[in-house]
C-alpha cells in the first residue's frame, strides 16, 4: 500500500489521545504480570532473599518478615492490582499519578526479583514505562502545552528498539559469541533453557528438537538471522518497511523461545504495537466505491462515517450515476466492481483488502491501528478477502435497491 502514509518518522503529529491508549496498553501487560501468585515467596528459604531497590531501603529483618507472610504478600499484592486500576482512571497526559503507578510496577517487580533474577522482557516494558513517566513530568514542569504526543512516543518507541539492539549486541559479545550460532553450544543451550522452570509455561520442546539433526541447523540460522534484527531494530522508527519486517519476524520469534526455552516475551509481544505508525499523516481524501446493493457494504459505509470527523472518505454506489460516471473514467471491468471495494485517491485506485487499509489508514484511533494489518503478506489479504466478498450476500443478503444515504450522512456522498 504505497504512497497513502508518508511520515519521516513514526507516530510523527500523533494526537494526544494516544498516550491515553499505549498507557493503558502497558498498564495491562503490567497486570498480566501482577496476577501471578507473589505468596509462592513465602514458601522460599529466606537464604535465598537478596533484596533489589527500592526494597533495600527497609531494614532487611523487617523485609524477610514482610516476604515472608502470606498474609501480607496478598494485601501487598491487593494494593499494587488498586494502583494499576487507578492507573486506568487517570489521563496520563500530564498527570503526575502516572509516577506513582509506574513506582509501584517497579516495585512489584523489584519485589519478585528479590529471589531471582530479572528477566529483559520486563525490563522493556519498565523502561517504557518510566520513559513515559519521564515525559510527563517534563511535560508538567516545562508547561508545554502542545497538543502532539509524537515526541513522547517516538521516544518509548526508541526505548523499546534500543532494547532489542541491547540485547543482540549482548549476545554476539558473550563469552561465547558467535560460536553460541553453532555447535555444539546453541544444542547445549537449548536443552540448558528447556530444564529451567518457566514462569508460566513448563515445555521439553527444545530438548527434543536438539536431539533431531536436521532442525538444529534451521534453528540456529533463524536465532543468528533474529538477532541481526535485533541489531538493527532502531531503523524500525524510521522505515516503514523494515517495520514490517521487524515485527512479522519478532513475533514468530518470541513464540518460539517460549517453546523452546520457556520464556514467554508476552510484555514484547504487546509493545509490538507501539510499532504501528499512530501518527497523523498528510492524507489526501479518498472515494470509497461500493457495492450499493449488498447489506454488508451499506453496513461498514455507515460504521465508518462516523469514525472519519475529519471527512476524508468521500463515498459513491457503484449503481448510482456519480458511481458509472467513475467507473468509466477508471476503466474498470463489471467482474472488478463485483468482486471488491474500490478506493480511488488521486490517480491511482485500491482494491480489495488494500482499499480496506487505506479506508482505516484515515480513520481516528483505535481504528486507525488496524492498519497494522499490512504487515500480512499481500497473497494471504487478498485471499481472505476474496474469500468474505464470495460469500458476502449469502450471509447478509442483498437489498432490492440502491443504498439511500441519510440526511446527515448526504454530504459524504458525490
Amino acid at each position: 500500500m504505497k504512497n497513502i502514509n508518508k511520515p519521516i518518522w513514526i507516530h510523527q503529529g500523533a494526537p494526544l489521545n494516544c498516550l491515553v491508549f499505549v498507557w493503558r496498553l502497558m498498564l495491562g501487560l503490567f497486570l498480566i504480570r501482577t496476577l501471578l501468585p507473589v505468596t509462592q515467596l513465602a514458601e522460599l528459604p529466606v537464604e535465598w532473599l537478596s533484596p533489589v531497590f527500592p526494597w533495600t531501603l527497609i531494614p532487611f529483618p523487617a523485609f524477610s518478615a514482610f516476604i515472608q507472610s502470606s498474609s501480607a504478600l496478598i494485601c501487598y499484592q491487593i494494593a499494587v492490582a488498586g494502583v494499576l486500576f487507578f492507573g486506568f482512571l487517570i489521563n496520563p497526559a500530564r498527570n503526575l499519578g502516572v509516577v506513582i503507578v509506574v513506582m509501584a510496577c517497579i516495585s512489584h517487580s523489584a519485589l519478585i526479583r528479590s529471589y531471582t533474577y530479572m528477566n529483559h522482557a520486563e525490563v522493556g516494558l519498565l523502561l517504557c514505562m518510566v520513559t513515559f513517566a519521564l515525559n510527563v513530568v517534563i511535560r508538567r514542569v516545562s508547561g508545554e502545552t502542545q497538543e502532539d504526543a509524537g515526541s513522547i512516543l517516538f521516544s518509548i518507541t526508541a526505548v523499546f528498539l534500543f532494547g532489542y539492539s541491547i540485547m543482540g549486541a549482548h549476545r554476539l559479545s558473550g563469552p561465547n559469541g558467535l560460536s553460541l550460532f553453532t555447535r555444539p553450544y546453541f544444542d547445549v543451550w537449548l536443552i540448558d533453557r528447556s530444564l529451567l522452570p518457566g514462569v508460566i509455561f513448563q515445555n521439553s520442546f527444545g530438548i527434543h528438537l536438539a536431539q533431531i539433526p536436521s532442525l538444529t541447523p534451521l534453528l540456529r540460522l533463524g536465532f543468528f538471522a533474529s538477532t541481526i534484527l535485533e541489531l538493527l531494530a532502531p531503523l524500525a522508527l524510521f522505515s516503514t518497511a523494515f517495520r514490517r519486517l521487524f515485527v512479522l519476524c519478532m513475533i514468530p520469534m518470541h513464540i518460539g523461545i517460549m517453546l523452546l526455552m520457556n520464556i514467554f516475551f508476552f510484555e514484547n509481544i504487546g509493545l509490538m504495537l507501539l510499532l504501528v505508525n499512530m501518527g497523523k499523516p498528510e492524507v489526501s481524501k479518498c472515494i470509497i466505491l461500493f457495492d450499493g446493493v449488498c447489506n454488508f457494504c451499506g453496513t461498514f459505509v455507515r460504521w465508518v462515517i462516523p469514525k472519519d470527523p475529519d471527512g476524508l472518505c468521500l463515498f459513491a454506489a457503484s449503481e448510482s450515476d456519480s458511481g458509472r460516471e467513475l467507473i468509466a473514467k477508471y476503466g474498470l471491468t463489471t467482474e472488478a466492481i463485483d468482486s471488491s471495494i474500490h478506493v480511488i485517491v488521486g490517480d491511482k485506485v485500491y482494491t480489495r483488502s488494500t482499499a480496506v487499509l487505506a479506508i482505516l489508514s484515515r480513520l481516528k484511533l483505535p481504528w486507525r491501528l488496524f492498519q497494522a494489518g499490512e504487515i500480512v503478506p499481500l497473497f494471504i489479504r487478498d485471499w481472505l478477502y476474496r474469500r468474505f466478498s464470495a460469500n458476502r450476500y449469502q450471509w447478509f443478503g442483498k437489498a432490492d435497491s440502491c443504498y439511500l444515504p441519510a440526511p446527515e450522512e448526504r454530504q459524504r456522498f458525490i
